[in-house]
């Protein structure tokens, strides 16, 4: 008998050790030959223990076949042995936790992709550190998820792979990098607000903060915020550094402060900063309707008062403002005022004592007068505020022949609406008087081809008086 490379299953080299294994009872063995499957017979080499033999090219499965000689001539039979040869290197590539760029732990996860196309399959593999010369770890089982302890100095850190095919091929180093970020980021600064000392009801409330990692960090890129100081906290919302974001709003008015963290890519948490402060004004602070007058009192810098007003476009509106010391009534109080939509937007800043003489309303709606205390100053102040509108003629009433079955105005909430129709078909019982809310409680009398209208408006908006008739209709309203 004989046996190639000691009975192993697959070779790299097509050089192989034969053993040879003939016996005869009557003389001794003196020569042997050798070859390939489907190859010719080598010449008669002396009978030998171990043959080295070449097998042909190409991966694949090989064959041997062999014949021994005694001295008296007597040729053996045929015996065989096969062998698979595999002279392709496998393939490898390793990515270190997904392929991420970052890490903030030394324990990753190495996932291995490996290949052999030479035909005798995968069989072990290896591990080490790029710094490191020699091999961490001896040849282990092939598995496709490994954990791994990386140094834990931070900075950039390299992992490199090898694996290795039954026939005994090494692949070549596959390698990959992560950066070791263990630091957490910096808070640099924190603005609320927008620059403003209060947030307006229908403004989200924004929040500015700038952070910084340092060389080499992953990067900064969630916030969480807290209003009790640490106890309870919001979700973690992205953020770039410098840009705004909009935060969680409390429900309930008056004094905010905010305090926050920052997490960069990799987990690391910034120390929790320090307080910020605003003021949520009110959603429904005191209504003045169209104008009227409100006192009240500012205890501390902190506090913020508000009054809100409707206006239709085009009115005038004018402002004035009394304020002083509490309890020197005959000191000055540095107070001022903004005139706002409840939105956000601020129409006229920083109005003092002087007041405003004349703001044209560009839009109808809801307006807020927003005191509060600027600089330094008393701790305690009190001040009169009156509001007063002019609505030009336009808005106060009209009077025209109306086609296309409605008449449309603006109209603050509480205004008494007086209306005449007449049209040659017009039908009373088809009139009705509809606003931002719906249609609004209307007393209609009259007959065929007039009627007269009567209601009182509930909201500041768009009205419409809507009717029925085949023609125009003469209006007038007030």
């Amino acid at each position: 008998s004989i046996s190639l490379a000691l009975g192993a299953a697959w070779t790299d080299s097509v050089y192989v050790v034969v053993e040879c294994n003939f016996t005869d009872d009557a003389c001794a063995i003196s020569h042997l030959r050798l070859r390939n499957e489907g190859g010719s017979w080598s010449d008669w080499l002396p009978a030998a223990g171990f043959v080295v033999w070449a097998l042909p090219e190409g991966n694949g499965l090989k064959t041997v076949d062999a014949q021994a000689r005694d001295e008296a001539g007597n040729v053996s039979e045929v015996v065989s042995d096969s062998i698979g040869l595999d002279q392709t290197r496998p393939v490898a590539s390793v990515t270190i936790n997904e392929g991420a760029g970052h890490t903030g732990t030394t324990e990753v996860t190495l996932r291995i992709t490996a290949s052999d196309e030479g035909g005798s399959g995968l069989s072990r593999m290896r591990v080490k550190q790029t710094t490191v010369a020699n091999w961490d770890e001896e040849w282990s089982a092939v598995s496709d998820s490994v954990k791994w302890e990386l140094r834990p100095t931070e900075g950039s850190r390299s992992v490199d792979v090898q694996v290795r095919d039954a026939a005994g091929n090494v692949s070549e180093i596959a390698r990959d990098t992560i950066v070791l970020d263990r630091t957490p980021p910096v808070l640099d600064g924190i603005a609320l607000g927008g620059g403003w000392p209060y947030v307006l009801p229908g403004e989200p409330l924004r929040l500015t903060v700038t952070a910084h990692e340092g060389v080499g960090g992953a990067g900064a890129e969630a916030i969480r915020t807290t209003t009790d100081g640490g106890t309870t906290y919001s979700e973690w919302l992205p953020f770039t550094s410098g840009e705004p974001v909009a935060i969680p709003r409390p429900g309930e008015a008056g004094p905010l402060t905010v305090r926050v963290m920052v997490r960069d890519v990799v987990g690391n948490k910034s120390k929790l900063s320090a307080g910020v402060e605003t003021f949520l004004v009110e959603t429904a602070p005191p209504w003045l309707g169209s104008s009227g007058s409100f006192g009240g009192r500012l205890p501390d810098r902190r506090d913020v008062d508000a009054v809100a007003f409707d206006l239709i476009r085009g009115d005038v509106l004018s402002i004035k403002l009394k304020a002083s010391a509490s309890p020197d009534r005959k000191a000055l109080f540095p107070l001022v005022a903004d005139l706002a939509r409840p939105t956000g937007e601020r129409l006229a800043t920083g109005i003092g004592t002087g007041g405003l003489p004349a703001f044209l309303a560009p839009e109808t709606g809801r307006y807020f007068v927003v005191l509060r205390e600027e600089g330094e100053g008393w701790e305690t102040g009190v001040y009169a505020l009156s509001v007063a509108v002019k609505p030009p003629a336009a808005n106060a009433k009209w009077k025209g022949v109306a086609a296309g079955g409605e008449i449309t105005f603006d109209a603050p909430a509480g205004a008494a609406l007086k209306a005449s129709l007449k049209g040659a078909d017009l039908d009373p019982g088809s009139v009705v008087v509809t606003g931002p809310g719906g249609a609004a409680v209307a007393t209609v009398t009259g007959k065929p081809g007039s009627a007269k209208v009567a209601a009182v408006l509930g909201e500041t908006g768009t009205w419409r008086i809507q009717f029925f008739s085949s023609g125009p209709v003469t209006a007038s309203w007030s």
